[in-house]
């Protein structure tokens, strides 16, 4: 009887502990994690992601535009560099005159978005450029970094 008095007892202590737990409805959103545009991109050789970061928006909103429109389509890695990058996005590759293959674009170029705190590291993905006193990119062309430098 005793055993059945604490039991009791402790199971009511329990009730009343839990049902007077603080309800954390305060209104206040817990802080919602980061969300990243991510792009597949697909070759003869398997599927990569590309996450698409906010510090450089002219690039990223270019980028997501050219791929939703389907620009990238049918492209390759036109220039591959052993152990530095493998460049791709120029509609000229498309063809079959590899000649012309880096020269095209969509016919315009983006301002620079150059951050120091973005670092080109083993599968960094870049926008290429001409050498231009402006340092503009192309408007479609990029590389993907192939080893830490």
């Amino acid at each position: 009887m005793k055993r059945t008095y604490l039991f009791a007892l402790m199971l009511c202590s329990l009730i009343i502990v839990s049902s007077c737990k603080k309800d954390d409805t305060s209104g206040t959103p817990e802080p919602a994690a980061p969300t990243y545009d991510v792009v597949e991109l697909s070759t003869v050789h398997g599927k990569m992601y590309i996450w698409l970061y906010d510090q450089t928006p002219l690039h990223k909103a270019n980028f997501l535009k050219l791929a939703k429109e389907g620009f990238y389509d049918g492209t390759t890695f036109h220039r591959l560099v052993k152990q530095f990058i493998a460049q791709g996005g120029d509609p000229n590759s498309k063809d079959s005159d590899p000649s012309n293959d880096g020269q095209g674009g969509p016919g315009y170029t983006i301002p620079a978005e150059i951050k120091a705190n973005l670092r080109h590291v083993r599968g960094a993905i870049g926008a290429a450029r001409d050498n231009n006193p402006e340092k503009r990119s192309s408007g479609s062309q990029f590389y993907i970094v192939l080893a830490d430098n």
